[in-house]
């Protein structure tokens, strides 16, 4: 009993914090990537802390309560997109044997996601970006930043595991 009831409240926990982080997102004038980004790092915390299964549900609960809660949509569809659920695929990449294949599970999954979001928004990107010749430049920048983002994840997981992790236990 006492394990369910600490995965229900971790979980619980993390899900309302990245909720609230997603609101600040919604009402902030600048860095809303940045903190949309920040809330996948509490799914971190959830995998972590409740295994997959808990960053499942961490990233149901968030998302249907970001929809419901936050007043500006554009924070909680970039979580659903691909902030939220980064954290799953993370973990289950990192479990590979093989580090190409890890990399592979991890670029597809993140294409994939830019991919829906172009097709979903693709005239709103053009329009911003002024882009005439094509896609291509948008994949290649993301991907850099992409694997920025994952190297800079890990470097957070070292620290979390290192100073937070062990007090919580």
């Amino acid at each position: 009993m006492k394990k369910k009831s600490r995965f229900i409240a971790v979980c619980a926990m993390l899900a309302a914090l990245s909720v609230a982080i997603l609101y600040i997102a919604s009402v902030s004038p600048t860095g809303r990537l940045g903190i949309v980004a920040a809330s996948s790092l509490l799914g971190i915390a959830a995998v972590i802390e409740a295994t997959v299964k808990g960053g499942c549900a961490v990233y149901v609960v968030t998302v249907l309560l970001g929809f419901l809660i936050v007043p500006e949509k554009s924070a909680p569809l970039l979580y659903t997109l691909f902030f939220g659920y980064y954290p799953i695929i993370k973990s289950i990449a990192e479990n590979r044997q093989s580090r190409a294949l890890e990399w592979l599970i991890k670029l597809l999954s993140a294409n994939a996601a830019l991919t829906a979001i172009l097709l979903l928004f693709s005239g709103l990107v053009k329009d911003f970006l002024g882009l005439d010749w094509g896609m291509l430049p948008i994949y290649v920048v993301f991907n850099v930043c992409f694997v920025i983002f994952d190297i800079g994840v890990s470097k957070v997981i070292g620290l979390y595991l290192a100073r937070i992790s062990k007090h919580i236990k």
